[in-house]
């Protein structure tokens, strides 16, 4: 059957229009996810998400995106199993409509990285940033901002995952390509530098470390990144200032990001604990012990249900406050504390065995002030015969 011109010219219309429909909603859903308003975007994302498997079918690449950009506002609201299913789906049909050495399969690989990332499934990510990777390097130059941001990336994972030394490595990489970009990403040398200063941070290089996070805030400045993306910087900044004392700025930068987190509560739930844990840490600096323990009290089972996979963090998070309960001579509570990281670690693959020794250490302290002279010698003897064993690998 043919069909006449008019009608057809009406068929056309009506699928432009709906296709410029489509770019419309996905727009509004991403100007509202760049803002922190996963909640907003969800609506018009979802609409978009109909309109895009109606107009180009479940095979186009179109439907990729607009299952990406659904599954990433899923994931930034914590709905992890919703993310999952949207983000797979867009992941099989990029890598078969694209190829897997097209450089834009990346940013589908990227955003199921970061979920499999906050469900602790670090050995995946970490797979799927390699292959976003190489997907970049197969058409960019080595020396160029995309390569550089894959790998700031993959050391901002490491650093998740608690692999101080191999991330370092990775930073250094991207710093080294980005020396020799003539107009390198302000982005991604954020990226790099918030990442650096945390790696600083755990090594007590605090004045390397400070140097980094200033220039880490100057960037994201610079870069116009929006409010969420500024928060997680002013907290590295606020970290950096309390390991130097400087309580006064700490607490100016702390408040700063927790007021955005405020502002934007979806933004990420586990960054505002984490913010609220640095203002708890400070205070307990000031002497306001029990303004600390309250704040201990009410966010350290949320800090557990929201980074409940990753040990490493909790083990850092215990040891900040079992050194708190034994600078306010509450040694039950520190003993407590001490032995949970302890047994954390062991459930924490990849994370820096230094953290044994330390700890052992800090226990022989505490038995040492308690006057229990024979557990002291004992946990002092484990802790150096575990730092020999780190010696030697």
């Amino acid at each position: 059957m043919k069909i006449r011109p008019v009608l057809l010219a009406l068929l056309l219309c009506s699928c432009h229009t709906k296709e410029a429909r489509w770019q419309e909603l996905s727009g509004i859903a991403i100007d509202l996810s760049r803002q922190g308003l996963y909640s907003e975007a969800l609506g018009p994302a979802t609409q978009s998400l109909v309109l895009a498997e109606q107009l180009f079918g479940p095979k186009d690449i179109r439907t990729a995106y607009t299952l990406d950009l659904l599954g990433t506002l899923r994931l930034r609201k914590g709905e992890f199993d919703q993310a999952e299913g949207l983000l797979k789906r867009a992941v099989a049909l990029a890598q078969e409509e694209l190829g897997s050495k097209d450089p834009k399969l990346a940013r589908f690989v990227f955003d199921l990285a970061e979920l499999r990332a906050l469900q602790g499934r670090y050995d995946e990510a970490q797979e799927l940033e390699l292959k976003g990777l190489k997907a970049l390097q197969a058409v960019y130059d080595e020396i160029s901002s995309p390569v550089a941001a894959a790998y700031a990336r993959l050391g901002a994972l490491e650093i998740k995952w608690g692999r101080y030394e191999e991330a370092e490595h990775l930073l250094r990489r991207a710093q080294a390509i980005n020396e020799r970009i003539p107009e390198p990403d302000p982005g991604v040398q954020s990226m790099i530098a918030a990442n650096m200063a945390e790696r600083l941070l755990q090594q007590d290089d605090l004045e390397r470390a400070q140097d980094q996070a200033d220039r880490a805030l100057g960037l994201t400045r610079l870069a116009g990144e929006y409010p969420p993306e500024l928060a997680p910087v002013l907290v590295t900044e606020g970290s950096v200032l309390l390991g130097r004392g400087r309580l006064d700025e700490a607490e100016g930068s702390l408040l700063r990001a927790i007021g955005i987190y405020k502002r934007y509560p979806e933004a990420n739930e586990r960054n505002l604990v984490e913010a609220n844990l640095r203002l708890a840490a400070l205070q307990a600096r000031r002497g306001r012990a029990d303004d600390a323990e309250a704040l201990y009290s009410r966010l350290l089972p949320a800090y557990e249900r929201l980074v409940g996979y990753n040990h490493n963090a909790l083990v850092r998070e215990y040891l900040s406050v079992a050194d708190h309960y034994k600078l306010a001579g509450k040694y039950d509570k520190a003993e407590a504390f001490y032995v949970t990281a302890l047994s954390r670690h062991a459930e924490a693959p990849g994370a820096e065995e230094k953290d044994i020794p330390v700890t052992l250490m800090k226990l022989s302290e505490l038995y040492k002030a308690r006057g229990r002279a024979d557990l002291a010698a004992g946990f002092r003897k484990r802790a150096l015969e575990a730092a020999k064993r780190n010696a030697w690998r």
